[in-house]
């Protein structure tokens, strides 16, 4: 943490001089197209009891410049693209809970309105560290997927392949062990790296009448129901969700 606290003070000191060699290394960096922070200190933030909190990883700051600068691209892509589907309300500019709950509210009004009846079923697909479960060659496949240009995924992928982490607390350190899976929460394009891994599962409910928002990998589905029919197509949405969660190594 002293070397992090010594690292945020030289950038302060220097910032009005230190512009033109990190423009000249993040230059450098894009030409070779490799991303060097490949080791971790994790801080767990406890949440509610040692059970359960979350492990924040903290990384150089030059890298983070770096990764904000590649996330404000790589998102730019994505949206203009329509390759990020607009159901999901989390990691992305002008969504949260507050504007996926008043498209829900207002949904599920209209169908009152019509008297008609409405079912809502809530998944979570991981109970926790969601982050934790990501899997690196599927991701990387993803993002291959998804168009992202052919030299682009050796950065991002830097980010997740031959990592090394330690857990610090207080004045006590682990040490350092490969990691094998997930993105590193505390970073810039974890989250980025997260949306894109999950951004399919929307794909299982093309062509239907049910409508699904997703937080993360907070899921909420609701269909109308008119007959007992639309209850069975329901329960096959919920067992599609199972084989991608399964499929996804999300379970």
């Amino acid at each position: 943490m002293a070397v992090r606290n010594a690292e945020n003070g030289l950038i302060w000191g220097v910032r009005g001089q230190w512009r033109s060699s990190a423009m000249t290394l993040y230059s450098t960096l894009i030409e070779t197209m490799r991303l060097s922070c490949t080791v971790f200190e994790i801080y767990p933030v406890i949440l509610s009891d040692v059970s359960n909190y979350r492990p924040i990883s903290l990384t150089s700051v030059f890298c983070k410049i770096f990764e904000r600068i590649l996330k404000q691209q790589v998102l730019s892509y994505l949206l203009e693209n329509n390759l990020i589907t607009r159901q999901q309300f989390v990691f992305l500019c002008k969504c949260s809970t507050c504007i996926q709950l008043l498209d829900s509210v207002n949904d599920w009004t209209l169908t009152v309105r019509d008297r008609r009846s409405v079912d809502v079923i809530y998944i979570l697909i991981l109970r926790r560290h969601a982050f934790d479960s990501v899997n690196h060659p599927k991701v990387v496949h993803k993002l291959e997927a998804y168009g992202i240009c052919a030299n682009l995924p050796n950065i991002l992928t830097d980010l997740l392949f031959d990592r090394s982490q330690r857990v610090v607390l207080s004045n006590a350190a682990s040490t350092f062990l490969p990691v094998t899976s997930g993105v590193p929460q505390g970073s810039v394009l974890g989250p980025v790296l997260f949306l894109i891994y999950i951004n399919d599962i929307v794909d299982l409910f093309d062509g239907s009448d049910a409508r699904v928002k997703l937080y993360a990998d907070d899921i909420k589905i609701y269909l109308e129901i008119p007959n007992d029919t639309d209850c069975a197509t329901l329960q096959t949405f919920i067992d599609k969700i199972t084989v991608w969660s399964h499929s996804c190594q999300l379970k």
